[in-house]
């Protein structure tokens, strides 16, 4: 019987050399994975930076907006005035009342500007009855608007502009963000809406990952590739509701 002979292992022997370049190989391999993940994340998560950042951007601006729109052509009394008076004093100097506009004064009816000299609205003719403190004091002038240049809503966005528009009109400008540093460009598209009666604002916000420098020069498709967010919203002047 012949007895099978025992393997001799050598415990010395190292590696083979097609071995080491396989480990080689696969350690790479794991390596340039890992550090790809790590630049994948780092990317997604400076988009979403500045996405983020952009959607800040934005909101802020429509709280800006909504605050005017509140104001706008529209006030209360600062303190009472008694039948006869030919000024009252209204509560803010940032409700842009000017000469000329036709405005509602609590109950006590409709009157003239005559001029404005900081909260005090001049009247053209005397109080028909006395007026409260915190009464309402609104212009009424585009109540009755014939067309969509007339409306509260086309006021309202000449205001915003400070200059008389007419169609679409688009503000462009730059913010940086809080985190970033990183400079943004943000173009807002006023529209006012042709639909009787003529007191909606539509408001399109784009924020572009763009400089002023590097905007100016952009082409429409680079523009959209460096489009970070965009935002659809319609305003009303409170005004409008006291008609």
């Amino acid at each position: 019987m012949i007895k099978p002979q025992p393997i001799a292992i050598n415990q010395e022997a190292g590696f083979s050399l097609l071995e080491t370049i396989i480990a080689i190989i696969v350690a790479t391999t794991f390596t340039l994975i890992t550090l790809q993940t790590i630049v994948i994340g780092a990317l997604f998560k400076s988009k979403a930076l500045k996405r983020s950042e952009a959607i800040n951007v934005v909101q802020q601006d429509l709280e800006v907006i909504r605050s005017q729109t509140a104001r706008y052509k529209r006030s209360s009394l600062a303190s009472a005035a008694v039948s006869g008076a030919t000024s009252v004093t209204v509560a803010s100097s940032s409700s842009n009342f000017e000469a000329n506009d036709e405005i509602r004064i609590g109950s006590a009816g409709t009157y003239t500007i005559s001029s404005v000299s900081g909260t005090t609205l001049n009247l053209g003719s005397g109080l028909s009855q006395n007026v409260n403190a915190d009464d309402t004091v609104a212009a009424i002038g585009s109540c009755d608007a014939a067309d969509v240049n007339s409306g509260f809503a086309d006021q309202f966005r000449d205001f915003r502009h400070g200059s008389n528009e007419s169609n679409d009109s688009t503000l462009t400008y730059q913010e940086t963000g809080t985190k970033s540093d990183r400079t943004y460009t943000i173009e807002v598209t006023f529209t006012p809406k042709n639909q009787e009666p003529f007191d909606v604002l539509i408001v399109e916000h784009r924020v572009y990952d763009l400089s002023a420098s590097e905007f100016s020069s952009a082409s429409d498709d680079t523009k959209e590739e460096a489009l970070l967010t965009e935002n659809y919203s319609e305003v009303i002047p409170y005004a409008a509701f006291e008609c």
